[in-house]
């Protein structure tokens, strides 16, 4: 019975752990695709809503904000709990 928890604990540390790695680099590959392409997103997004650039920015950023804090509570937190208490 032992066994079959640890494995079970084993394999939500290796989803969590993968979980963290994949979001983390989807977070960074958004981050930079800003950073390097921040006119064609702009111009692509204000084809579709008519935003201001400035309104454009804060809401990318908060965007980009809200993602990072969902990937910390959601899969880095329960990775580090289970690394630390098991």
């Amino acid at each position: 019975m032992y066994k079959e928890i640890f494995m079970n604990i084993k394999c939500l540390k290796c989803f969590f752990l993968w979980s963290t790695i994949i979001n983390f680099s989807l977070f960074f590959i958004s981050f930079l695709m800003y950073h390097l392409c921040k006119k064609f997103i702009y111009k692509t997004f204000n084809r579709w809503y008519d935003i201001s650039e400035d309104y454009f920015k804060k809401s990318y950023f908060a965007a980009l904000i809200f993602f990072k804090i969902l990937i910390i509570v959601f899969n880095l937190t329960p990775y580090l709990a289970l690394e630390l208490f098991y």
